[in-house]
């Protein structure tokens, strides 16, 4: 443990240590002096990600194909190839969305692993973010109560496992950092220093539970899309603001899944009622329907699944390949269970922690194509790609072959995940070429409120709704 650790670590165990004040003061200076929070440059060298994984060192993955690749973006980003497995939660549900209200008693949770197998002092900070999740640039102070950072001190070294890791926990908000403001928050990860040593972030919320949300999914009322589209109607009570002005204070955000590239941002209500804003549009609150997720199921790696072709060891590292999977735009809908894009680690060997027993391969997909499109590029998206359009997750076409492949460095656990086309010069993906849209999809919706207060200026989180599609009409 070094020195800066230690001093920071021995009074937290008594709050009212004369030591934490002298800290906390010192920390605080230090912030102030840095506390640009702009979009911010990233220093260390740039390799390419696809030069190798477990025995590359601090290789610094790109942003997206239409971001500068050095920098740190107020998005769900890993910045180094050896930082895998990254989720944020709620506490005690793997597939809850990341939002907890203000002042209560909830607590997310980030876990990750850094196949390093190094131990490295990581530290956190939260950047409060505006609507459209850019920096709002206040002093810490103004919206975190206690220290600007804190150290990550729970981990463990992976057991019985091929490829090394050590598995990070932090379990937050804590008495030593919590937001004390609602509204849209970055955590970043890092060592040594910030920003030039940050390994990855993640969007999180804070909400405030003041104005009350009704709504439903349904097919769409316009007949030329009611076989492949899906309805979000919906209505806000704002009694609890009964001076706000719904047309020009409230920013409604609506998204699909864990997706944020296809988000309706800045919808306005169409009828006000006193108190009711009506957001039952026919056009404006469209989405695709896509389709049901695929799947693969890696929870063995010593035993065949229904989606696994071949499992195999070679120098070292287990190889799987994930059969041949097919382009369903044409098909009929076939209603089958998914998990809406998420993942779960697991692993059927483990004697006690499958977080640490839990052994990494590479994964090899492949989509059947005819020929390479003209206009754009095929990606991989799911929770294990963060949803996100970054080079590794992009597939590469092999002529001889005639496919679409790619390989991914993966954990045991089971996957959800969809081939959508990403055209160029284009920042919503869509699936009308590789999964179909269908009306009768099962998707997860969430609708956010945010109010904006001009006396603290800042946004508000004062509503999450989240609502499912199960379509019978």
């Amino acid at each position: 443990m070094n020195s800066t650790r230690a001093l920071i670590i021995k009074p937290l165990k008594n709050k009212y240590h004369f030591s934490l004040l002298l800290i906390f003061s010192a920390s605080l200076i230090l912030h102030i002096a840095s506390c640009n929070l702009r979009p911010i440059t990233i220093t260390e060298r740039f390799v390419p990600a696809d030069t190798g994984i477990a025995d590359q060192k601090d290789t610094v993955i790109p942003a997206t194909v239409y971001y500068d690749d050095n920098v740190l973006l107020m998005e769900d980003k890993t910045y180094f190839s050896s930082i895998k497995s990254v989720k944020l939660f709620k506490t005690g549900f793997d597939f809850a969305l990341p939002a907890i209200p203000l002042n209560g008693a909830e607590q997310l949770t980030l876990v990750f692993d850094d196949l390093h197998a190094n131990l490295t002092d990581y530290k956190y900070r939260l950047i409060h973010c505006d609507a459209n999740w850019n920096p709002t640039g206040q002093m810490t102070i103004d919206y975190i109560e206690g220290f600007p950072e804190d150290f990550i001190l729970d981990y463990k070294y992976s057991l019985g496992t091929l490829q090394k890791y050590i598995h990070y926990s932090l379990t937050f908000p804590t008495e030593n950092l919590k937001p004390k403001v609602s509204g849209n928050y970055i955590i970043a990860v890092y060592k040594d220093s910030y920003p030039a040593g940050v390994i990855l972030t993640r969007r999180f919320m804070i909400f405030e539970p003041l104005l009350h949300i009704e709504g439903l999914v349904k097919r769409p009322t316009i007949v030329e899309y009611r076989t492949w589209r899906q309805e979000i109607d919906f209505t806000i009570n704002k009694a609890s603001l009964p001076e706000a002005n719904p047309y020009r204070d409230f920013f409604v955000v609506i998204r699909q899944n864990g997706r944020w590239d296809n988000a309706i941002y800045d919808i306005k209500p169409k009828m006000v009622l006193n108190n009711i804003l009506d957001y039952n549009y026919e056009r404006e609150n469209l989405f695709d329907g896509i389709n049901e997720f695929r799947h693969f199921d890696l929870r063995s790696l010593s035993k065949y699944t229904p989606r696994v072709d071949l499992i195999r060891q070679d120098t070292g590292k287990v190889i799987v390949n994930i059969k041949p999977d097919i382009r369903r735009a044409y098909d009929v809908y076939i209603s089958h269970e998914d998990i809406n894009g998420n993942y779960l680690i697991m692993n059927e060997d483990a004697l006690q922690d499958p977080a640490v027993e839990a052994d990494y391969a590479w994964v090899h997909f492949t989509l059947p194509f005819d020929n390479a499109l003209s206009d754009g590029a095929i990606y991989i998206m799911g929770g294990f790609t963060n949803w996100r359009f970054s080079p590794e997750y992009r597939m590469k076409y092999n002529k001889e072959r005639q496919a679409y492949e790619t390989q991914l460095y993966l954990k045991q656990g089971y996957y959800n995940y969809l081939y959508v086309v990403l055209e160029n010069n284009k920042e919503s993906a869509n699936t009308d070429l590789t999964e179909g849209n269908h009306f009768e999809t099962e998707n997860n919706y969430y609708i956010y409120v945010y109010y904006h207060d001009k006396s603290s200026y800042y946004d508000r989180l004062l509503a999450v709704k989240a609502l499912n599609s199960s379509i019978k009409d």
